[in-house]
């Protein structure tokens, strides 16, 4: 272990600070760093999670301060940093009235029937019917948060994670920007808790390509022209919609600019080709009205 402390005076007492000399890259991360990244999480709840999040780092090669800190995040968002494996429903809401009969369960709160036959089979388990309430266990839900990180959409998270695109990354997990702020307060504390600014694997990038170095090792400022979220029509919408005063959506601050960004991108996207699909519970031509609106208002 190359993390050390150091004992300093304070008021007559020793007080213990943690010195980082190493990043988290290819090791097993630390109960202290775990600690760091939820810092209101009991002691106990972290120490039965860690060796099952040490696990799925390594099956599912999150074996980077950069997809680490991404992953640790988007779990502790959707988990209560820990605190929940299952879905808390609005009172009166039955799961047999919602994704098929399959809530989100998980450290990353896996839905559908089909998800959860998908993942079981992946381990070669049945999930299905009763045996759904397995996934709430610690083992299975981290497990199946790295299952769904690598293998549970179209994409592979991993290769978000290392350019850093945080918002396609949580547009991707939670198919808009709910908690987008909460998370993004999780990646900064898990930036510092993994000490990003001194990880191996971006020395050279930090040598050769400073700027670049920086802008891939911000924890707080992220723009949708730097993600390929600002490609993707739907994602677009979801940026103008999440941040537009006049939306009910919460998760994100809202600000005229940042709206008006994502319904023009949203617009000049769906010009070159239609969107067909509902999203959000809006139909295309719905969205289209949101944002032409919107976008008339402002000019």
């Amino acid at each position: 272990m190359k993390n050390k402390t150091k004992a300093s005076p304070n008021n007559n007492h020793t007080h213990y600070e943690r010195v980082k000399i190493d990043c988290t890259c290819n090791r097993n991360i630390t109960i202290e760093e775990l600690t760091e990244c939820y810092p209101g999480q009991k002691i106990s709840i972290l120490e039965r999670f860690l060796p099952h999040i040490n696990s799925a780092f390594n099956k599912y090669e999150i074996n980077t301060c950069m997809r680490r800190m991404q992953f640790l995040a988007q779990i502790g968002h959707e988990s209560g940093c820990l605190s929940y494996t299952a879905e808390i429903l609005p009172k009166g809401v039955l799961e047999s009235n919602i994704y098929d009969g399959y809530k989100g369960r998980g450290l990353i709160q896996i839905t559908w029937k089909a998800n959860y036959d998908k993942y079981g089979k992946y381990i070669g388990k049945n999930l299905l019917e009763n045996n759904k309430i397995q996934l709430e266990a610690e083992d299975l839900a981290t497990d199946s948060a790295g299952w769904f990180w690598t293998n549970g959409s179209t994409l592979n998270i991993n290769n978000l994670a290392d350019p850093n695109d945080f918002i396609a990354i949580t547009i991707t997990i939670n198919g808009g920007l709910n908690g987008f702020e909460h998370r993004k307060s999780l990646l900064k504390n898990c930036y510092d808790a993994l000490n990003l600014g001194a990880c191996k694997s971006l020395a050279a990038l930090r040598e050769h390509m400073p700027e670049e170095a920086k802008k891939a090792l911000s924890a707080d400022k992220y723009h949708l022209d730097d993600s390929i979220a600002f490609n993707n029509p739907r994602s677009a919408f979801a940026w103008g919609y999440w941040h537009d005063p006049n939306s009910k959506r919460s998760g994100t601050k809202k600000n005229k600019e940042e709206s008006a960004l994502g319904y023009k991108r949203f617009l000049d996207l769906i010009e070159k080709k239609p969107f067909k699909k509902k999203a959000f519970g809006l139909t295309p031509a719905q969205m289209e009205k949101i944002a032409r609106t919107a976008t008339e208002k402002k000019d």
